[in-house]
């Protein structure tokens, strides 16, 4: 398929079958975050998507970390997260700032160093909620939150998804992945790759 316009590539992508559960996922971390109970989410999640939500309930953990949190700031780190940080900020009505660091880049690639993350409009013990749409092996979100806890901000993460074994759990996250799961091609990725 071919876009001719940059409307065409957007239409397409919102009308995307797949859309509807990702706005929907992210509708559901707000509401995660708002006290919603997680057996009443779980139920809307299935009853709207026919997948099970995450497996199991979360640990205990992560509903106290994200219960009734307040943010002054959406972090979102591109490009995956920028979806989702997006459609948050909107909900919740909070600024957001976009950042790009990717834990695939090559070696020699001066974009791959945290130290090279843009500052924040924000005063020191800011909270800020960090969203990518993925935490596959969980290198490039805990290098981020690393290097904006080192800036004394107050710190929380969020994902769609969290794979097995990755070296940091976020905070909140809709789907828990086998380590062995395939690759997960978003929507949007998808349109990007048509030509």
């Amino acid at each position: 398929m071919t876009h001719d316009t940059l409307e065409d590539h957007v239409t397409d992508a919102l009308t995307h079958p797949a859309y509807d559960n990702l706005h929907y996922c992210c509708e559901e971390i707000v509401n995660h975050f708002n006290n919603l109970e997680y057996k009443e989410w779980a139920g809307e999640y299935y009853a709207r998507t026919g997948q099970s939500a995450a497996g199991d309930p979360p640990e205990p953990h992560d509903m106290v970390t994200c219960k009734g949190k307040k943010f002054d700031l959406i972090v979102g780190i591109a490009r995956g997260g920028l979806f989702p940080a997006i459609v948050i900020s909107h909900i919740l009505n909070i600024p957001m700032e976009s950042v790009f660091y990717s834990s695939k880049q090559g070696a020699g690639d001066n974009k791959n160093h945290a130290n090279n993350l843009p500052e924040l409009p924000l005063q020191r013990y800011g909270k800020i909620l960090i969203v990518d749409d993925i935490c596959d092996t969980g290198f490039t979100l805990a290098e981020v939150k690393r290097y904006y806890a080192s800036k004394d901000y107050n710190i929380t993460t969020a994902t769609f998804y969290h794979k097995e074994g990755a070296i940091i759990e976020p905070d909140f996250y809709n789907v828990k992945l086998p380590k062995d799961a395939p690759w997960v091609v978003f929507p949007y990725e998808a349109l990007s790759n048509e030509g």
